[in-house]
C-alpha cells in the first residue's frame, strides 16, 4: 500500500452581511430580528471557515510545506480568502 500526504487547508473570510428570514410570528419574529443586528454589528470580528483535505500524489517532505498566498487557495473554491493555513497531515 501506497502512502502520501495528505494537506488541510483552513480558508477563512469575514462573514457577509446577515439578513434573517421573516417569520409568522411576532414575538420570534422580533428576536430574530434583534439578534440578526446584534452581530451585524459584530460582523468585523465574525468570520466564516471552509476546510479542505487535500490528498498529494507527491513524495512526503521532510519539512512542513509552506502556507500558499491566499489567491492560490481561492482556486480551490471560487471565493474571498482572508487568510489561509496549510498542515501536512501525519500519515
Amino acid at each position: 500500500m501506497m502512502s502520501c500526504p495528505v494537506y488541510q487547508y483552513l480558508c477563512k473570510r469575514r462573514i457577509g452581511p446577515i439578513q434573517a428570514a421573516p417569520c409568522s410570528q411576532r414575538l420570534v419574529h422580533e428576536a430574530i430580528q434583534r439578534r440578526a443586528e446584534y452581530l451585524n454589528t459584530r460582523r468585523g470580528e465574525l468570520s466564516e471557515i471552509d476546510l479542505y483535505l487535500v490528498p498529494s500524489s507527491t513524495k512526503a517532505r521532510a519539512t512542513a510545506p509552506r502556507a500558499p498566498r491566499s489567491r492560490d487557495s481561492c482556486a480551490i473554491r471560487a471565493g474571498r480568502c482572508e487568510s489561509v493555513a496549510a498542515v501536512e497531515l501525519a500519515a
